[in-house]
C-alpha cells in the first residue's frame, strides 16, 4: 500500500492511497484497488451521480491499507472468478492488515513478514540503543550486527528452529562467546582465528540487545522463508512516476487512471499502448509502437543487470564508499547542518566598524606583540590550515584542524603533517585535531 502524499513520520492525511496483491511465482499484479476520500466537483455541491466520481472512503488515511488489503484479499472478484483462495500473505509489520484480512476470511491465513522490511526494523532498534550506549557509536557495529543477521536469515533458510538459535546467538557473538554460534560465525569452528573486530562490554548493552533479538527469535516462523514484497516496491515506484507525489491527481479520475497505467506496464509492459488503441479504435502509430518497443527492452534489461552478484557487490560498494565519504567530510567540516544549529550562533557579534577618521598610531611601549604561524596542506589557495600556533612573552597556544584534503609531499616534508585516511598525522603519530570553526 503506498499514498499520494509524502508522510513525515507525523502527518499521515493522504487524499489517495492505492494497492496490489501480486502473485508470488508469477510476479504479476493478480489485482488492485484505490481509496479516495474526496472530490473536486461533489466539495462544489455536485451530484455524484452526474459525473465520474471516484470517492470510495470516508475515514482516515492510516485506515487505508487494512481496508484495501482485507478487499482484494477476500473480495476480489478476479479471484472469485478464478476460484482463487489466498492462504499466505507476505506484508510488513507496519500495519493491522492481516488482522482485518483473517476478520473477513472464512479460512485461515498464514502471514510471513517482508524480509527488506524487516532489516530495516531491526536498524532502526539498533539505532535507538545507540542513543544510550556509547559502545553503539563506533561505526562498524550496527553494519556487523546487521551483517550477521542477514547470515542467520539466509544460512538457515526454511528451518525455524535453527533460525530462531542463530538470532539468540548474535547479542553473546559480538561480546565474544561462540559456544551457541552457527555456521555463520566462523571462529565457532576456528577458536585460534585472527582476534575479533567487533568486541562489546557493555553488560547492559548486552541484556538489551537480548531482549531486541529474542523478539524477532520469537518470531522467527514469519521470515525463515526469507520471503520479499519487493515486487510490489517495484510497482510502487512506477506508479510514483505517473501520479507524482507533488501534484494532487486524487480530486478526479486521474489518479486512479495512473493507477491503472501503471498496472498494465508490470503485467505486460509498455506494449499495452497498442491493445489501448485497437480498443478505442485509434490508429496505431510508428513512433508510439517504437517507443514502447524499445522501453520493454530497457526493463528488461535493467531487471537482469539488477540481478546480477557484480551489480549487487557493485551497490554495496558505492554505498560504502559514499557513507566513507559523508562521514570523512562532516568530520572535518564540523556542525553545518543541524536543526536549530542557527540559534547557538553568537547573536552577540559586534558588527560595527570604527570610523577610519578616528584612528589612533600607538607607541610600541603601548602594544601587546603576538606572535603567530600557520601550517597548510599545500602552498595554493585552497590548501587547508592544519595548525595554527600563537605565543607572547608569557603564554602559547597550538591547535590542529581536521584535514579535508590530502597534504602535498612538499609540504609534507616541511611540516611533518599527513592526512590518513580522514585523520592528521604527524611524524607517523596521530594527533588530536578539531573542526576549523571550532580553532
Amino acid at each position: 500500500m503506498r499514498w499520494s502524499k509524502r508522510g513525515t513520520g507525523r502527518s499521515y492525511d493522504s487524499l489517495n492511497g492505492y494497492g496490489a496483491i501480486i502473485g508470488f511465482l508469477s510476479g504479476k499484479i493478480l489485482d488492485y484497488g484505490t481509496r479516495n476520500r474526496k472530490c473536486r466537483l461533489c466539495d462544489k455541491g455536485h451530484d455524484p451521480n452526474d459525473h465520474d466520481c471516484r470517492k470510495n472512503f470516508m475515514v482516515s488515511a492510516k485506515a487505508m491499507e487494512a481496508d484495501l488489503g482485507a478487499e482484494l484479499t477476500n473480495n476480489s472478484q478476479i479471484l472469485k472468478e478464478t476460484k482463487l483462495n489466498v492462504r499466505v500473505l507476505i506484508d510488513d509489520e507496519d500495519s493491522s492488515t492481516i488482522a482485518a484480512v483473517r476478520r473477513g476470511s472464512s479460512h485461515s491465513i498464514l502471514k510471513l513478514a517482508d524480509n527488506n522490511h524487516l532489516r530495516k526494523d531491526l536498524v532502526n532498534e539498533l539505532y535507538e540503543l545507540k542513543k544510550i550506549h556509547s559502545e553503539m557509536s563506533k561505526k562498524e557495529v550496527i553494519p556487523h550486527l546487521q551483517k550477521c543477521f542477514g547470515y542467520a536469515v539466509a544460512q538457515n533458510k526454511g528451518n525455524v528452529n535453527l533460525l530462531a538459535a542463530s538470532l539468540r546467538s548474535i547479542p553473546d557473538h559480538v561480546f565474544g562467546d561462540h559456544e551457541n554460534c552457527g555456521d555463520w560465525c566462523h571462529r565457532h569452528s576456528e577458536p585460534n582465528s585472527q582476534s575479533q573486530t567487533v568486541l562489546l562490554k557493555d553488560q547492559w548493552l548486552r541484556e538489551k540487545l537480548r531482549a531486541v533479538f529474542d523478539k524477532y527469535a520469537g518470531n522467527a516462523s514469519k521470515f525463515s522463508s526469507a520471503a520479499s514484497s519487493q515486487a510490489n516496491e517495484s510497482f510502487n515506484n512506477t506508479v510514483a512516476h505517473r501520479n507524482l507525489k507533488k501534484d494532487c491527481h486524487s480530486l478526479s479520475e486521474s489518479s486512479d487512471y495512473r493507477v491503472a497505467s501503471a498496472v498494465c506496464t508490470k503485467n505486460k509492459g509498455d506494449g499495452y499502448l497498442e491493445r489501448v488503441q485497437d480498443i478505442l479504435k485509434v490508429s496505431p502509430r510508428k513512433h508510439s509502437a517504437l517507443f514502447a518497443a524499445k522501453q520493454d527492452r530497457m526493463r528488461i534489461k535493467r531487471a537482469e543487470m539488477g540481478k546480477l552478484r557484480t551489480s549487487k557487490l557493485r551497490r554495496n560498494i558505492l554505498r560504502q564508499q559514499r557513507e566513507s565519504l559523508r562521514k570523512v567530510k562532516e568530520k572535518s567540516e564540523g556542525t553545518m547542518y543541524e536543526p536549530n544549529c542557527g540559534l547557538d550562533l553568537d547573536i552577540a557579534v559586534n558588527m560595527e566598524q570604527d570610523d577610519e577618521s578616528s584612528a589612533s598610531f600607538l607607541s610600541p611601549d603601548q602594544c601587546h606583540f603576538i606572535y603567530f604561524d600557520l601550517e597548510t596542506s599545500g602552498l595554493s589557495l585552497s590548501a587547508d590550515i592544519l595548525q595554527i600556533a600563537a605565543a607572547d612573552q608569557d603564554s602559547s597556544f597550538m591547535v590542529y584542524i581536521n584535514p579535508s584534503q590530502a597534504v602535498t609531499i612538499s609540504a609534507s616534508k616541511v611540516t611533518g603533517l599527513e592526512n590518513i585516511q580522514g585523520e592528521l598525522f604527524h611524524h607517523g603519530k596521530k594527533v588530536d585535531s578539531i573542526p576549523i570553526k571550532k580553532a
